[in-house]
């Protein structure tokens, strides 16, 4: 039997196999037509700290995030030097005192992969090496950005989440009035979450109130969406999108100038 015949059989599968499972499945078959690309955090997104930082600042930066492993580089994004584990700095803090952190002792080498790398063999190469996280480089030799093995086990099983998630899973913050959002955030929890007032009678997430401004099914190209509520202009944008599903809407905040009205 043939790779295309056995996906065949489970796109025809709904009455022995329910949706999740079909779902998982065809995620693993997917894996080698998949490049690390599609499925990397963009370096624009990707939360990194500068070793040249005054170390107190990057410690409370790197505590006020929810991430277990940061990329760490030496002036410029391109210039990747480490991964830092935040037990490690716990450690190294409680042991040696936060204020005498030598932080190149603490740093992981990191993985460096070609962003064109197909999805099943990044897997191997984070199983053979033993790293949680690899640094895609473009074709020039900078940084295009990062792959961590959850992202890769996402595209298989569907989104995972873990104890440290904020905002019940649904918000990370990723810059100055960045955001990055689940689509299946309600518009409710949005609303109370960013103190804005958005309403639709005919969608529930603010997944579908995306897709309901653009008018369209994006794929990888990036579609924004801008609206004004409360005094901030909002733009939405596809950040994630699996099987013409928005899975992650990026969020980014201003605040609007309110024109006095002269008499």
């Amino acid at each position: 039997m043939t790779r295309d015949e056995i996906a065949y059989m489970l796109t025809n599968s709904e009455e022995t196999l329910d949706a999740d499972e079909i779902e998982m499945l065809q995620g693993v078959f997917s894996l080698d037509e998949l490049m690390a690309r599609e499925v990397m955090v963009p370096r624009t997104d990707a939360f990194m700290v500068d070793i040249q930082d005054d170390s107190q600042a990057i410690i409370q930066s790197i505590l006020k995030q929810n991430y277990s492993r940061i990329p760490v580089y030496d002036g410029d994004k391109d210039n990747v030097i480490g991964i830092i584990h935040t037990k490690s700095l716990l450690k190294a803090g409680f042991v040696d005192g936060f204020d005498n952190i030598v932080w190149k002792r603490i740093l992981q080498d990191p993985l460096f992969v070609p962003e064109t790398i197909f999805v099943d063999d990044l897997l191997k190469e984070l199983r053979n090496t033993q790293r949680q996280m690899a640094i895609l480089l473009d074709e020039y030799g900078g940084m295009a950005g990062l792959v961590t093995l959850e992202d890769l086990l996402e595209e298989i099983v569907g989104e995972i989440d873990d104890e440290t998630d904020k905002a019940a899973i649904d918000v990370h913050q990723i810059g100055e009035d960045t955001y990055i959002v689940q689509g299946t955030m309600t518009l409710n929890d949005f609303n109370n979450y960013f103190d804005v007032e958005l309403e639709s009678d005919d969608v529930d997430t603010i997944a579908g109130y995306y897709l309901t401004g653009v008018g369209t099914i994006p794929t990888t190209e990036k579609l924004s969406y801008e609206l004004v509520s409360q005094n901030k202009q909002f733009i939405l944008t596809n950040d994630k999108v699996k099987n013409g599903r928005v899975t992650k809407v990026k969020v980014q905040i201003t605040e609007v100038e309110i024109e006095e009205e002269t008499e």
